[in-house]
């Protein structure tokens, strides 16, 4: 409903409201409206009798306006209580309607979520497989082997979008690689086992041969020790003759008789000597004939022990697999098998 107030012979009348023109009338009229100070008492009782006008005009625009929302609050409670009876005979419908969707929406997401724990304990067997059954590790984006193996990197996405088919063959690769590279490593085992074996053998001829040249060494130190003390002793006697027979020839007989004593003793000390020396060798002999012995009879144990890594080359027999992860397991136990025999000829050889 809109207002209207109309001016009749200067003043405002209340129809319904207040129309903008009507306020636009008294702007313009009582705008230009000024008192000239205290004195101007014809000016004040002007401004005065027409804010009395505006004044009673909003009285009643503000009375009518009260009015007017009071039955609209009325209104508007009687619409909210009618809407809440409509809503209220339709929320069964609708709760009807979004516990049927709802038993929908969650059976799906059942089956999203089961088919999600599916994928995800599928790719994570995968990646167990290649971290704890072939020892790969994940450097950055890709699972790689911790040895350098060109091509046989399998990307982290591959995993989630390959077939089973395809997963198995890239295995069987980094089987190949794995096996091929404990056989490198079992050679290089091999030549560092050959080379110490070598030193061994190097470092106890060279004892020996230092042990030998320090024998006679000591010998011929011994040897030289005997001839100077014998030497010293017959100039001893010379010259203890020589003294005596200047002192007293009477004792000449004496003074031979001592230096064939000295003499004699001397061949004696020698003789001794030599025999200490023969009984050193004698033992020194007896060990090396020991050693032989030893070795030799360990010689037909080393011999079986070649025959039987023959045997197991030549005559053992493999049942053959009939599905591609028979056949990837039967390889890995040959593969071991080539190992095991391997290590067993090195040990036979080095018995």
């Amino acid at each position: 409903m809109e207002a209207n107030l109309e001016v009749i012979q200067g003043k405002v009348f209340d129809v319904i409201g207040v129309a903008d023109a009507v306020i636009a009338q008294m702007a313009e009229k009582y705008l230009p409206l000024k008192i000239d100070g205290i004195d101007d008492k014809e000016g004040y009782k002007r401004v005065h009798d027409a804010r009395m006008v505006v004044k009673s005009t909003r009285v009643k625009v503000e009375k009518k306006g009260k009015e007017i929302r009071e039955d609209a609050v009325k209104y508007q409670k009687a619409v909210i209580a009618e809407e809440k009876r409509i809503v209220g005979l339709m929320e069964p419908i609708e709760a009807h309607l979004s516990a049927e969707e709802k038993a929908v929406d969650d059976a799906m997401e059942a089956i999203t979520q089961e088919a999600s724990r599916k994928e995800t304990e599928r790719i994570q067997a995968r990646i167990d497989r290649l971290e704890f059954d072939y020892g790969m590790g994940l450097f950055g984006q890709n699972y790689k082997l911790p040895f350098e193996a060109p091509g046989m990197e399998v990307p982290l996405a591959l995993l989630k979008v390959c077939t089973d088919e395809q997963f198995e063959q890239f295995c069987v690769k980094i089987q190949e690689a794995r096996t091929k590279e404990n056989l490198r490593l079992f050679e290089i085992e091999k030549a560092a086992y050959d080379e110490h074996e070598r030193l061994v053998k190097v470092a106890a001829e060279q004892e020996a041969e230092r042990q030998r040249l320090e024998a006679v060494a000591q010998a011929q130190a011994d040897e030289k020790a005997e001839w100077e003390r014998i030497k010293k002793a017959e100039a001893d006697a010379v010259e203890a003759a020589k003294q005596k027979v200047i002192d007293d020839e009477k004792h000449a007989v004496e003074l031979e008789k001592a230096r064939q004593e000295a003499a004699l003793k001397a061949i004696k000390d020698l003789e001794e000597k030599t025999k200490r020396e023969a009984a050193e060798k004698a033992a020194r002999e007896e060990r090396e004939r020991i050693a032989a012995e030893k070795k030799e009879a360990r010689r037909p144990d080393k011999q079986r022990l070649f025959d039987f890594a023959r045997m197991l080359e030549l005559d053992f027999a493999f049942p053959d697999m009939k599905t591609e992860e028979g056949a990837v397991i039967m390889k890995e136990f040959k593969n071991g098998l080539i190992v095991l025999v391997n290590n067993l000829k090195i040990k036979a050889g080095a018995l």
